[in-house]
């Protein structure tokens, strides 16, 4: 009994102690918050242009364009097998019409390229010049062999408007008025929109272009989807 008390009491100093020291100690305290982190910049390409989030910018250098539409003629005439003019017909029939451009981009916006087109008007001549021993047409082909300007500008993230001038010669078949004007100059001016296509190098819209052939003094207009791979 005398060796369990003094080892009782030794065990029940150091439970006392414990709890001491428990209670003395103060609350751990909560883990620190981690601060916010900033948002990250956009990415920006070579010459500053922002990338799209994807890992995408917009395509710019050598460019090819396809065009193919339809073409028509204002203001011409509607004429009999023989020649004799009918009437006015403000619009020819619809015809096809096809056109292919190459270019280089200058910058994200600006471009400049060559143009040739071939198109066709039927169902709207141009009425005769007395003097001339040419058979009068009821239809006629236009080539344009053009240079071109074009500005793009921004309105979505890949949505942009076109807006293109373009300006040269032009060889109309056959030849519809005296022959020494089988060859004449034109001037057009074009719009619509253009998107930027989830496949790289590939944009795609839709345009509608007005144009003058002067010396025939022939108004024109065509519409036609556009196809462009940036090489």
């Amino acid at each position: 009994m005398k060796t369990r008390f003094p080892l009782l009491l030794l065990l029940a100093g150091l439970l006392a102690a414990q709890n001491a020291f428990a209670q003395a100690a103060p609350p751990a305290s909560p883990a620190p918050t981690p601060a916010p982190q900033a948002a990250p910049a956009p990415a920006t390409g070579p010459q500053g242009e922002v990338i799209d989030q994807v890992g995408w910018e917009h395509e710019r250098g050598f460019f090819m364009t396809v065009k193919p539409g339809l073409f028509f003629t204002l203001a011409g005439k509607k004429l009999a097998a023989d020649g004799l003019t009918l009437g006015s017909k403000f619009i020819s029939n619809a015809s096809p019409m096809m056109a292919f451009q190459l270019g280089y981009d200058l910058g994200e916006a600006f471009s400049l390229g060559l143009e040739v087109m071939h198109g066709s008007s039927a169902g709207a001549g141009r009425e005769k010049n007395p003097s001339s021993l040419y058979v009068q047409a009821t239809g006629f082909t236009v080539t344009n062999v053009d240079l071109l300007g074009r500005y793009l500008f921004k309105v979505g993230r890949r949505l942009y408007v076109p807006v293109e001038l373009v300006a040269g010669i032009s060889f109309v078949a056959p030849q519809i008025t005296d022959p020494k004007k089988s060859m004449n100059f034109n001037a057009g001016l074009s719009s619509g929109i253009q998107w930027a296509t989830m496949v790289r190098h590939l944009d795609v819209g839709l345009e509608l272009q007005g144009q003058f052939i002067i010396g025939y003094n022939i108004p024109a207009i065509s519409i036609y989807p556009t196809v462009r791979y940036t090489f």
